[in-house]
Parts: C-alpha cells; structure tokens; sequence
C-alpha cells in the first residue's frame, strides 16, 4: 500500500480547563504518496467528525438540555454543536518514476554542484500539484543542511546556502532552455 499519514497538528478553543468550550478547531494534515487512498483517508477522517457531533447532540436530551444557575435563570447549557469544515490546503497524492527525464535531469544539475541527491521515490512536495495532472515536475531541495524537519528540533545551517538558490535556478534554466547557449530540456521531456 502506499505510505498514507495523518496528524491533527492543532488542537484549540475553549476559556478555560473545567468550562465547556463555547468554540473549538483542530487542524488535520493528511497526505499519501496517491490520491485514491487519501480521498479515503479524508471520508474515514470526516465520517468520525459527523458521528462524534451526532453523538453529542444525541447524548443531551431535552431533558438535560435546561438548567437553572444559581441565580435562578434558566439557560440552554448545551446547545446542539455543528461542525463547519474548511479545507485549508490541497496536496494531491501522485508519484513518478526516478528514472523519469525531470528527476535525472535535476540530480544531474545537483551533481554539477558536487551534490549527491539521495533518490526519495515519493515524498509529499508542491510538485504534488503538477504530478497528480501527470505534468513532470520536482521539488528542488535548498541549499545549507536540515535536519528533524517538521518538529520542535528542526533545526537549519545556513553554511554555503546560497548554493541552494543556485542549483534551483540551473534546473529551471536548463529545463527551459537559454536562447543562443542551450535548447530547453523540457520541451523533449513532455513529447
């Protein structure tokens, strides 16, 4: 099966720790290296957030739903909940081959620098976009060295990280080609 992950990244809402929040969010990434088995993920994902609300609103019967403060007044302490959900971004799965022309073509560029490329067979990257539509596409590492990416001990070296904008530039010029130096690569990888 391809690699298929989920991570609710943010948690947030409510005043304080023994109040029932007036409103809350989560934030939920999701990404596979293909979009059928990320459609899935995201019914599976949006189907226990419809059935936890349904839960709840069943939970509070209207003869629990009234209650009287200690003032006297009567409020509604848990009126139905409702979710509203908002799709934030948009990274479609999609994969190419290492051999495709693009990827040789950019770890060629890469090794004119003396930079070996690790060959990574799917990652989720903004080329995701282009490679869902069957477009050849890469995504270009920076310059400098990283390390624990995505965490709280991600951290960066700027050391020699203009080289990195430099390689990018290389790849897109000879993808396009440059009149009058070279012809553009692209053009022969999409016929």
């Amino acid at each position: 099966l391809p690699k298929t992950t989920f991570s609710v990244g943010v948690v947030d809402g409510g005043t304080s720790v023994n109040s029932i929040a007036h409103t809350c969010s989560m934030l939920i990434d999701m990404r596979s290296d293909e979009q059928e088995p990320l459609e899935q993920l995201n019914k599976q994902v949006l189907s226990c957030i419809n059935r936890a609300v349904e839960e709840e609103n069943e939970h509070w019967t209207e003869e629990r739903k009234w209650s009287k403060n200690m003032f006297g007044r009567t409020y509604d302490v848990n009126a139905r909940i409702r979710v509203d959900i908002e799709q934030v971004g948009n990274r479609p799965g999609g994969s190419q081959s290492l051999d495709d022309p693009i990827v040789r073509l950019v770890y060629a560029v890469h090794h004119s620098f003396g930079v070996e490329c690790v060959p990574i067979a799917h990652s989720s990257t903004d080329a995701n976009i282009a490679i869902s539509m069957k477009i050849p596409a890469c995504g270009l590492p920076g310059g400098g060295k990283t390390a624990n990416n995505h965490s709280l001990d991600e951290w960066f070296d700027t050391t020699d990280s203009y080289i990195g904008p430099q390689r990018a530039l290389l790849a897109i010029l000879t993808c396009a080609g440059i009149t009058g130096v070279c012809e553009p690569a692209l053009e022969k990888i999409c016929r």
